[in-house]
């Protein structure tokens, strides 16, 4: 039986490693998941270069399990799910899920790509099984 693990990403994009650094460690200092993605969602409105600043960050869900159809791109095979406009963050994002779990409410990164420093977070998981 396999899986399906979709994600909803938040992030924040900043020019500079130290301030990405800091957003991080702010967020960091708050307890709780939810009160996490909140301090995520307001810091992107402030500080995030993304477009997605206006919706807290929300980069919209991304299937971790679904394998990759073509470099620099994902699709799943309904073309339902959510693609990332930044392929080099997208990669990586898939990268570490290999690598390593990734854990909702845990905030990662900085990590570097043209567009600049991304700090991320698992706000929502969603994990179904098919037959």
């Amino acid at each position: 039986m396999a899986s399906s693990r979709k994600v909803q990403i938040r992030h924040i994009v900043v020019a500079k490693e130290d301030v990405a650094n800091l957003l991080k460690e702010t967020i960091e200092a708050v307890s709780g998941e939810v009160p996490r993605v909140k301090m995520l969602m307001r810091l992107a409105e402030k500080y995030s270069l993304c477009k997605s600043k206006d919706e807290g960050g929300n980069l919209g869900w991304l299937d971790l399990n679904w394998e990759d159809f073509s470099p620099g791109s994902f699709s799943s095979p309904s073309q339902e799910y959510f693609t990332f406009d930044n392929h080099e963050f997208e990669a990586h994002l898939r990268a570490e899920g290999k690598r390593q779990a990734l854990n909702k409410g845990v905030v990662y990164g900085p990590v570097e790509t043209p567009q600049g420093r991304h700090i991320f977070m698992i706000a929502q998981e969603n994990i179904t099984h098919r037959l």
